[in-house]
Formats: C-alpha cells, sequence, structure tokens
C-alpha cells in the first residue's frame, strides 16, 4: 500500500469514527454551545444553511434521528430542523437561557402566547404586563420561543425584553394563569424523558408506531410535556412537542381515532380531563403526505359528548355549560372539511342573567345564513326541558338520516 494513501485512508477512518462517536440516541438532548451562548437550527445539514433560529445553551431538544456528517435531526416546540451534534448533549448542562419580562407596547396590556411563530397562529393564553417567562430561543422571524409557567409557545420579540440567566431546573412563574382554568405559579418537573405510550396503527397494511414520551410535568398546572414520534415502515416521519394532561390510572397522552371518517387514523392528543368534560387536540392522517396534520377547528370536540355517524359523516356535538344549559352544533364532513349545518342551544334568554327561565333555539345555516327553525322561552322543570330538548334535536336533525352514532369517547376507549 502506498504509505500516503494509508495515512489518508487512516485519518479518514478516524474523522468517520469521529463523527460516528457523536450521534446521539433519539430522544432529549441539550444545547450545549461550549463558549457561544446560543446554537443555529439549521434548514439543511450545512453552516451554510437557512438559519432557522438560535437557541441558547440548556435548551431542551428533541432529536429525531442523525443526519450524518455530524449534524442531528431535531424538534424544538414547531419547528423542525438540524443542529451540529457537538453542540448537543444527552445530558443536562448548566442553563443559560434568560428569563423573559413581558413588556406590552401599552403598558398595562397583555401579550398573546402563540402556538406557532406566525401572526394568527392559535393563541394558547395571554400574559400580562411584566409576567416572567424562560427564554428557550429566537426564530428567524423574530419570535422567542418561551415556557410561561409550564406552557410554551411564541411571543414576538418586541413585547419582551431579556433578563438574567435561569436555570433550566429553577421555576419561572408566569405572573398569572397563562391560560384559562390554570392555577397560578406552579413549578415545572423535569424529572427525565420517559417512553409512557406505544401505539401500533395499520393505514394501508402499512405499519404506523407511534412513541409518546414524556419529557416533564407540571403538577401546578397538572399538566406534562410530551414528544411524539411517529414511525412508518421503520423510518421516522414525523415529530412534534405539546403539553397536555398527565396520565393516570385512566387517561392516556394519545388516543388513536378516526375522527373525520375517512378509514384512516387519526391522532387524539388528551388535554386535561375534567369531571364534566374533557378536550383534546386532533391530529388528521393525510394518505397523501403520510403525515398527521393538526386541525384546530375540532379544539371543541367534547371528548364526552361529541357523537360521530360513520355511515354519513355527520358529527353532533354538545358543549354543556350547566345543569340544564349548553349548545349543540351539528357538522357533516364533505370531501374532507367540516362543515356546519345547524346548531341549538339552551340558555337564559339574556346572558348573564340568573333566570328560571330557558330560552331554546335551533337554526340552520341555509345559503350562508342562520335561519331560526325554533325559538321558545318556557318555565325550567325537568318536563319542559326534556320536551324542549327533543325538539331541539329533531329540529337539528329535520330531513337528515344519519345512520347508527358512536360516541368519541367510545371510540377511543
Amino acid at each position: 500500500m502506498n504509505r500516503k494513501k494509508g495515512i489518508a485512508s487512516l485519518a479518514a477512518l478516524g474523522l468517520l469514527l469521529a463523527w460516528t462517536s457523536l450521534a446521539l440516541a433519539q430522544g432529549t438532548a441539550y444545547v450545549a454551545g461550549g463558549s457561544a451562548d446560543r446554537v443555529h437550527l439549521r434548514a439543511e445539514c450545512s453552516t451554510q444553511g437557512t438559519s432557522m433560529g438560535l437557541y441558547f445553551t440548556g435548551t431542551p431538544v428533541e432529536v429525531t434521528g442523525d443526519a450524518g456528517n455530524g449534524w442531528s435531526a431535531v424538534v424544538i416546540g414547531t419547528q423542525n430542523g438540524y443542529m451540529m451534534t457537538r453542540y448537543l448533549s444527552g445530558t443536562p448542562v448548566d442553563s443559560l437561557m434568560p428569563t423573559g419580562i413581558i413588556s406590552p407596547r401599552n403598558a398595562g396590556s397583555r401579550v398573546n402566547l402563540r402556538g406557532e411563530p406566525i401572526a394568527d397562529a392559535p393563541v394558547l393564553g395571554t400574559l400580562k404586563d411584566g409576567a416572567a417567562v424562560r427564554v428557550y430561543g429566537e426564530t428567524k422571524g423574530g419570535w422567542y420561543f418561551v415556557d410561561a409557567g409550564g406552557r410554551q409557545g411564541y411571543i414576538k420579540n418586541t413585547l419582551v425584553t431579556l433578563g438574567d440567566a435561569v436555570s433550566a431546573g429553577d421555576a419561572v412563574s408566569a405572573g398569572d394563569a397563562p391560560y384559562p382554568g390554570s392555577a397560578q405559579g406552579g413549578t415545572a418537573s423535569s424529572g427525565g424523558a420517559q417512553l409512557v405510550q406505544t401505539l401500533t396503527l395499520d393505514e394501508g397494511g402499512r405499519r404506523i408506531l407511534v412513541e409518546v414520551t414524556r419529557l416533564g410535568e407540571n403538577p401546578g398546572y397538572g399538566e406534562a410535556t410530551y414528544s411524539v414520534r411517529v414511525e412508518t415502515q421503520g423510518t421516522t416521519t414525523q415529530s412534534f412537542v405539546y403539553t397536555g394532561g398527565r396520565m393516570d390510572e385512566y387517561w392516556k397522552a394519545v388516543y388513536p381515532t378516526d375522527v373525520n371518517m375517512d378509514g384512516y387514523p387519526d391522532l387524539l392528543l388528551m388535554g386535561i380531563a375534567g369531571a364534566s368534560d374533557a378536550f383534546g387536540t386532533h391530529y388528521l392522517y393525510e394518505p397523501v403526505s403520510g403525515r398527521f396534520v393538526e386541525h384546530g377547528e375540532l379544539a371543541d370536540f367534547s371528548v364526552y359528548r361529541c357523537t360521530l355517524y360513520p355511515q354519513t359523516g355527520y358529527v353532533l356535538n354538545y358543549l354543556h355549560d350547566g345543569a340544564a344549559t349548553g349548545s349543540y352544533a351539528l357538522y357533516q364532513w364533505q370531501n374532507g372539511l367540516l362543515v356546519q349545518l345547524a346548531r341549538a342551544s339552551m340558555l337564559p334568554p339574556e346572558a348573564g342573567i340568573t333566570s328560571d327561565k330557558l330560552q331554546a333555539k335551533a337554526e340552520r345555516l341555509v345559503r350562508g345564513a342562520w335561519q331560526t327553525v325554533y325559538d321558545e322561552t318556557f318555565d325550567l322543570d325537568d318536563e319542559a326541558w326534556q320536551a324542549h330538548d327533543a325538539a331541539l334535536l329533531a329540529a337539528l336533525w329535520s330531513g337528515i338520516e344519519p345512520g347508527e352514532g358512536r360516541p368519541i369517547l367510545e371510540a377511543i376507549h
């Protein structure tokens, strides 16, 4: 062998082994920038690749695979990208993540915490002037990815003032509840990542594996943060992080469903389940892309009181308001779209007024306008309530034969 070629081959082998040794197992890792306080999330596996944002040392990321040549495929919040493996650690590191202080343009007002780094993304909650958050990093578009008392989301960078670094294990109070029904304060428990659930689904003969990993819990809010990894035919095709209800002996984190009744498996990511109702986030399977896609318009589907009609594609949702009050909404899936057809309610005649009377009202959508088909005010008693509730349902289903219904709760259990 030529000695120079031999040395070159050994050097190349040594470099390959060095890169191989840097590979991280799939799961939670932490940004470890060394002398740099922040590391780029790239759109491509190259230092010349488009930067999707900069994230502080200590930021937890979800590693979804080894991208080769010293790069790891990772997920941070709702963003999928690549980081150099040498800047990631499989164990927690000393954090350089700063505290952020909510600083709205108009003092005393509130700031939206959004689910994605875009202006029209769903609002997860609001934070008041002066509330503290933990800042993980900043996206290319100028949004901070933050933790607000256990709930992760995005806030425009012009509405946050950065302060001192805060340890990854320290609690950061959101100042007040960042979303309805939550308690103030609370400490997020790291506890280490733990695989808590595995689902095996079938899509036209293809095996889909769904792994749910608990990244941490927030006992103060009754919530936990999970990573969901989707594997199709042995290859990771999708990974995302969400915050939902804590698992217990009854509720799981993720349930398989077919909420659009198209024969393909969907996913229901459970929120906090209460005694009177429960809601979740629905990810519908798209056979063309082979991915599960979030559908925010389904967020109001009651886990306890929503009924699916697989033969005809109808959906009847009921939102419980009080002992005798609530509202119905009738939909139908049409060419992949959820179309509302009618609505009905049983409420006091005047909003916000306690009354011994109720108004039963049903409306149908006719050529884009709501048309009242039933409207009666009555003295509240059990017999009258049952009669008017039956009348509302008859008005909703007038001229429709939906077929046999199946409660969504039955479908997920």
